[in-house]
This record gives C-alpha cells, sequence and structure tokens, in this order.
C-alpha cells in the first residue's frame, strides 16, 4: 500500500499503514479534481509532538502538477504517485491515491497556503457505516483492515462523521 499521501506532501495526504479507505475504481475523475495548489511549487510537512500540542517541521519537497493532481518529490525520496483532490464540503477535500490496483483515500482541510491531513483508518468501529449502507464491505483485519468504498458522497458521510466524533488532523503541509 502506498504509504498514502505519503507522509511526504501530496504524499500528502494519505492513511498510515494502518486499515484504510480504499475503492477498486477511482472516486475522482481528473475533471472533477480541485486544482488547489496552482503556482505553488513546494512544501514543508510539519507532525505534532508533545501530545499533539506543537507542530513540529519533518519533511521539505517539490510539488508539481499531472494530470488532475500533484506528485510530491520529498528531498530524502523519489516521487510519490499522483494524487487528487476533490472538494466534499467547505473548506475540506477528499483526497485520492493510486497504489497497488486500488485507491487510497483521507480527508484534508485547507486553509490559505495550509493543508491539515486527518490520516483516517478502518477500524471495527466502521461496522456501522456497513449496515448503515455507507461503506461497502470491510476486509482483512487488525492493522490491516480495509473499509471498501464505492461512492464519493457515502465516503464523505463517513469522513464528517469521523469530524464530528473529534477527529484532528495528524499532518500540517504549508504548501507556497
Amino acid at each position: 500500500m502506498p504509504r498514502a499521501f505519503r507522509l511526504s506532501l501530496l504524499a500528502l495526504l494519505a492513511l498510515a499503514l494502518a486499515g484504510c479507505f480504499v475503492s477498486k475504481t477511482a472516486l475522482i475523475q481528473p475533471d472533477q479534481a480541485a486544482h488547489v495548489f496552482n503556482g505553488r511549487t513546494t512544501y514543508t510537512r510539519s507532525s505534532l509532538a508533545d501530545d499533539g500540542k506543537t507542530w513540529v517541521e519533518d519533511e521539505k519537497g517539490s510539488l508539481r502538477q499531472v494530470d488532475g493532481g500533484y506528485v510530491a518529490h520529498s528531498d530524502e525520496d523519489k516521487d510519490d504517485a499522483p494524487i487528487r483532490l476533490r472538494q466534499a464540503f467547505e473548506d475540506f477535500y477528499v483526497t485520492q491515491q493510486d497504489g497497488d490496483g486500488e485507491f487510497y483515500y483521507d480527508l484534508a482541510r485547507i486553509d490559505g497556503d495550509s493543508l491539515y491531513l486527518y490520516h483516517f483508518t478502518c477500524g471495527d468501529e466502521d461496522q456501522r457505516h456497513v449496515n448503515a449502507g455507507l461503506i461497502d464491505s470491510l476486509r482483512g483485519k487488525g492493522d490491516d483492515l480495509r473499509c471498501n468504498v464505492s461512492d464519493f458522497g457515502k465516503l464523505v458521510q463517513v469522513f464528517k462523521a469521523r469530524l464530528g466524533a473529534g477527529a484532528l488532523p495528524k499532518s500540517l503541509y504549508v504548501i507556497k
């Protein structure tokens, strides 16, 4: 699994190697993608420290636009898989990254030059979303549990529920 949005910017965006939200087909097509970083070519990533009280810078890299999305390149790594963003509601966007025959999803909030990435993981508690018809199914187990999704609007509802339960972002990207 790509380390979705891999913790390298658009690597930015992703799904820390625990269970994740996935689909077999893309839920964000190039013509639906939001071009929120036009003209911006660098990023700095920070992660939370001090029990979630302080952002600590831990990576710098570059960003370029490709096929309706973006590719990030960290100073220490190779290019990440392309990432597309699509507006979900207000200043929140669903992120999509292709990897290993599946597409991986997460939620980001954009505020000016700042992108806050949530790194949502799939868990046993998501069975309630399966029962409600928002998630198609769960597969795998433990840290490799996958929430299979096939509808963008339903995925947005699941992510909104996470926010409503108090979810906080895990990474901050400042994009210039």
